[in-house]
């Protein structure tokens, strides 16, 4: 067996000046590397190792207050996101995007001011947005419905169970859990909230939609219960209207409800 002992040299260490030993193949090959500072330790190396990004101060753009970032943040242009916020909202630099893009932006309100029309309502507003409100934007959605499918969207509950923890029952919740169809949850046996006066004979019969939302016309039902149920009603719509009025003076001074 043939033992290659490697030649060795000493050197004295940049940092701290104690001196050790090095092999004198090692010490060459770092030298063509272009290394010229040799260090006995790894604290050492450590200590005098430069940063990989260098700390630089940059001047906001929009505050022009001077602040600190490094040199692989290059993207960086303000001290804060609410400034970086500020100076997006300001403008639209169109030479920094797409002629199609920037078209975009400037029929839409990004980078000119002028008053636009709302497609539905024709009044005149400035932003980015298509419609002046949600309540424009509902209303252009309800354009291509049936007027029943109107009417059903007028006739959805407006208010929380919780709100009435006198008034239902919530064993039922607790004991089947709340209904959800097969693509969210898949609870098909849960309990779902139910019109006692249908919808249909609602609309069937030009009943206020308010009547029907009311929560005095609601009950917790087990979906399977609600869909047998069938198109026989279980109240007049005297009965209904007493209830009404009879939650309406229960509940006038207490729990606020939208309906």
């Amino acid at each position: 067996m043939i033992f290659i002992v490697m030649a060795k040299m000493t050197l004295k260490c940049d940092n701290c000046g104690t001196s050790f030993q090095k092999e004198k193949g090692e010490y060459n090959r770092r030298i063509r590397l272009g290394y010229n500072k040799f260090y006995c330790c790894e604290d050492c190396s450590a200590k005098n190792r430069e940063p990989i990004h260098k700390v630089i101060v940059r001047k906001c753009l929009w505050c022009q207050t001077e602040f600190e970032s490094t040199t692989h943040k290059k993207h960086r242009k303000c001290c804060s996101d609410l400034c970086a916020r500020k100076v997006s909202q300001s403008h639209v630099d169109t030479s920094k995007i797409s002629n199609s893009l920037a078209k975009y932006h400037i029929k839409n309100g990004a980078k000119s001011k002028t008053p636009k029309p709302c497609p539905n309502c024709n009044k005149k507003f400035i932003g980015r947005a298509k419609y002046c409100s949600k309540e424009c934007v509902r209303a252009k959605k309800r354009e291509h419905l049936s007027e029943y499918e109107k009417y059903k969207r007028e006739c959805q509950f407006q208010f929380g169970i919780k709100n009435y923890p006198q008034e239902f029952d919530f064993s039922l919740i607790e004991k089947y859990g709340w209904y959800k169809p097969k693509n969210h949850g898949d609870n098909l046996g849960g309990v779902s909230r139910d019109h006692i006066m249908s919808v249909k004979w609602g609309f069937e019969n030009k009943i206020d939609p308010k009547y029907i939302r009311h929560p005095a016309n609601c009950q917790l039902l087990i979906h399977n219960d609600n869909v047998s149920k069938g198109k026989k009603e279980s109240i007049t719509l005297d009965i209904l209207l007493e209830r009404i009025r009879v939650w309406d003076s229960k509940y006038s001074m207490g729990a606020k409800h939208c309906w």
